[in-house]
């Protein structure tokens, strides 16, 4: 069975750091298990791509996101599962952040955070839709959180293994016009300093996307 819940999003940004809301809407818990028992869950983050050429869209050939620090905490504020490093994830792929025993039986939110000093957080390349190379990045520095509506928060599953995704629309990210880009020898680059209105429109985009998954 899968699951996903949509997010109402706001973002503001100071010092090149973005900061972001996400609020998951409508969910609707089925049955969890008695607090105390422990349940395995698995952590991940991946992007979804579906038939971008239907929608006149370019193709990726790579996409991937730097995490710092991701919480996942449960509705009583009694618990929570930390991942702290540096995530690199490859969003055409499912990157598993871990898998570990918890003590809660409902996942309320989680909390993110990218910052990458050295460089960028979120790098994607691929074609346009004319066929034109594209090469896009950026170095913003992202806070964000996730929030169930419901107090029930989000069920986990007595006896089973629980997968928990956090999921990005890749085609929404780039549902912009690549190929009025200006070429650079043979690729589009698209970041702070080339094509920088592509850019931020495509920040913009990443800024209001954001979902979670549940597969059971």
């Amino acid at each position: 069975m899968k699951r996903r819940d949509d997010v109402l999003f706001t973002a503001a940004s100071a010092l090149g750091a973005m900061v972001l809301l996400l609020v998951l809407m409508g969910c609707e818990p089925d049955q969890g298990t008695d607090t105390g028992n422990a349940l395995t869950v698995e952590f991940a983050v991946r992007g979804d791509t579906t038939a971008p050429q239907a929608r006149e869209l370019g193709t990726l050939t790579s996409a991937t996101m730097l995490l710092n620090t991701i919480e996942y905490y449960d509705c009583a504020s009694a618990g929570e599962v930390d991942f702290t490093g540096e995530f690199e994830n490859d969003l055409l792929a499912r990157t598993v952040l871990g898998t570990r025993e918890v003590e809660f039986d409902a996942v309320c939110g989680v909390e993110m955070e990218a910052e990458n000093p050295a460089g960028d957080t979120i790098v994607a390349t691929g074609t346009t839709p004319l066929g034109t190379l594209f090469d896009f990045s950026t170095t913003m520095g992202i806070e964000a959180e996730i929030e169930t509506d419901d107090p029930a928060g989000f069920p986990l599953v007595d006896g089973r293994l629980t997968r928990i995704d956090i999921v990005f629309d890749l085609d929404a990210w780039f549902d912009v016009d690549l190929d009025a880009g200006v070429i650079t020898g043979d690729t589009i680059l698209i970041s702070a300093d080339d094509n920088a209105d592509l850019h931020a429109a495509i920040e913009e985009r990443i800024l209001a996307d954001g979902a979670l998954e549940r597969e059971d």
